[in-house]
């Protein structure tokens, strides 16, 4: 780009100091950090990007955190606009953690439409719109995330050998305090969970949808948790219409009853 929309000059000095970003800004074809978001234009005559994902790990050894890089995504075509979102994923460095994300093509408002706009997104955030925080882990992992009341997280694999589920709990001080039963995230629907608390005369039952996100939400998949309230309808409504007494009884995962 010619020097007179080169952005350079809106970074802050102790991030143009640095000698990373200072090498960077030399290279033909990008401009960095405009905005609070961190937009950057790309000038490719090929329309394609591929993009690596910034994290952070707690290291065991020192108990800090540092930042970790994931592997470089597949080249994405940023040529033509596209309406829907569209799934792309990239595994870390070590080949076990894995970030699902959705990402769009489309052309900025007004005057600035032939530029287009690359929106990246989590494949899934995880809704709480319980009164109390929830914990969330893919089943088989021993990872878990906070879900404040009333929040939202965005969620990715920890382990992509293992099948896409996730457990439930309230509290995380023993395995027995998480649902029995996983949900799927690639599966579209309903169901009700019993989550395990930490008074044995005390459950929480829970509603949980996984169902599309809308085209104004910032992910392709939404997982909704809500509490189950008398007044409401039940998923199940068991009725008898026989003179005979009924016994029901449900599989656990452990094939118990």
């Amino acid at each position: 780009p010619d020097p007179e929309s080169l952005r350079q000059s809106f970074l802050a000095p102790n991030i143009a100091n640095n000698n990373t970003i200072a090498s960077d800004l030399t290279r033909q074809g990008c401009e960095w950090s405009m905005g609070m978001n961190g937009m950057t234009l790309y000038f490719s005559k090929k329309e394609r990007v591929s993009f690596s994902v910034v994290h952070d790990e707690e290291v065991e050894l020192t108990k800090t955190k540092r930042k970790f890089f994931s592997r470089w995504s597949s080249f994405i075509d940023i040529s033509k606009a596209t309406i829907s979102k569209t799934m792309i994923s990239v595994d870390d460095n070590d080949g076990k953690k894995r970030f699902e994300l959705a990402y769009n093509v489309a052309p900025c408002p007004s005057i600035f439409s032939r530029t287009l706009m690359i929106t990246f997104f989590p494949r899934y955030q995880i809704a709480n719109l319980l009164q109390q925080p929830l914990f969330v882990a893919q089943d088989g992992a021993n990872v878990h995330h906070l879900i404040p009341s009333q929040n939202w997280v965005p969620f990715h694999w920890e382990d992509s050998a293992m099948e896409p589920k996730i457990r439930l709990a309230c509290h995380v001080d023993s395995k027995e305090l998480w649902t029995q039963g996983c949900i799927a995230l690639d599966q579209i629907g309903i169901t009700a969970m019993r989550i395990p608390t930490m008074r044995k005369d005390k459950t929480v039952i829970v509603q949980v949808e996984v169902r599309l996100a809308t085209k104004k939400q910032n992910s392709a998949v939404v997982v909704v948790i809500w509490s189950s309230i008398e007044q409401s309808n039940p998923l199940y409504s068991p009725k008898r219409i026989t003179a005979h007494y009924l016994l029901l009884s449900a599989s656990c995962s452990t094939g118990k009853q």
